[in-house]
């Protein structure tokens, strides 16, 4: 597994603390394989010791971040967090194979006006063609509210953000051109 290492100081860790997490990373192989690539990131905010790792697996990215006043106990936490995460994405796939697939309801939903004042923060990244179902086990995976993704199913086609409903369900916004 190939792992980056970023942080905003150099004061945040040490060696041995890096080979510490690295070691830590490493262990969530046994689990599940294969873990291209971890991009961790270490940070201090307000005392406390933030870490937070994005692993790519077969496609998919899965996110976790803690902290704590100990950077080896938030790199324990990260570690843990990350085991339920990747655990719970396998029981989800097994399942899915063997139930039948859950659909996601249509809506309809207005877009919102947004000042350009209120834009904090602008993000690149590639769209990739996915189901409703692989759509879904993302958003989880990353632990977003929302997942901007292109749909491919049979008989819609195009540019969709999925989000999650605060009665946990998940809903569609699809664009009308």
């Amino acid at each position: 597994m190939k792992i980056t290492v970023k942080s905003s100081s150099s004061q945040c860790f040490d060696e041995k603390t890096l080979e510490y997490a690295e070691e830590k990373l490493e262990k969530l192989e046994k689990i599940f394989q294969p873990i291209r690539e971890a991009d961790l990131v270490f940070s201090e905010s307000k005392g406390r010791h933030v870490a937070e790792v994005t692993i790519f697996v077969n496609g998919k990215i899965i996110r976790a971040e803690t902290s704590d006043a100990n950077i080896r106990t938030a790199i324990d936490r990260l570690k843990d967090k990350l085991e339920r995460q990747i655990r719970r994405y396998k029981e989800k796939s097994i399942d899915r194979k063997r139930h039948s697939k859950r659909t996601i309801p249509d809506m309809d939903i207005s877009p919102m006006e947004i000042k350009a004042t209120d834009i904090i923060r602008e993000k690149r990244f590639s769209v990739v063609p996915l189901s409703d179902e692989d759509a879904i086990e993302q958003l989880e995976l990353l632990g977003h509210d929302f997942f901007l993704y292109y749909r491919i199913s049979e008989n819609q086609k195009g540019l969709v953000v999925l989000y999650r409903r605060k009665d946990n369900g998940y809903g569609l916004l699809m664009p009308e051109v």
